[in-house]
């Protein structure tokens, strides 16, 4: 994809199960190769990708998942989301919140009455930043959710 080229936001919608999940990674993946990033970032990014979308398919059979890839000169953000009533099954463990640290460089995830949703930035070549980007990934917030927003879910806010 050329830096010139104006970004694109590409979404994705399957239902919530775990035999989509594989749809999710690969798409990731191969967006991410498409944006130049390195054979090691875009396995982080598969993995960041493959744990997130496992949080809101698990307990989860009602209502699809949502998928948003936001890809911009300096990175990538990935939002998904699941809406519905919450049910048993969301539980963001040490290891999974050990697994999103290492592999996204800022992620959130968050689950509320309205149901669950995440976040996931990955920079190109280690940036630290979106630069002027930011502003343009205001998908799925925490209000969209009905959560407060209050990241009481161990996810960090990047608001």
């Amino acid at each position: 994809m050329s830096s010139e080229r104006s970004p694109e936001v590409i979404e994705l919608t399957f239902p919530a199960s775990s035999s989509y999940v594989r749809l999710s990674r690969l798409a990731a993946a191969a967006l991410a190769a498409e944006l130049d990033f390195d054979v090691e970032a875009v396995d982080d990014l598969r993995i960041a990708v493959d744990e997130a979308v496992t949080l809101l398919v698990s307990g989860r059979h009602d209502a699809p998942i949502t998928l948003r890839f936001l890809p911009s000169r300096t990175g990538i953000v990935i939002e998904g989301r699941c809406e519905g009533a919450e049910v048993d099954g969301f539980e963001v463990t040490d290891l999974v919140e050990a697994i999103l640290s290492a592999t996204a460089d800022e992620h959130e995830v968050h689950a509320g009455p309205g149901g669950r949703r995440f976040r996931l930035v990955k920079f190109l070549n280690g940036g630290s930043g979106l630069d002027g980007d930011r502003d343009r990934f205001d998908g799925f917030g925490p209000d969209d959710l009905g959560d407060g927003g209050d990241g009481a879910d161990g996810g960090a806010d990047l608001e």
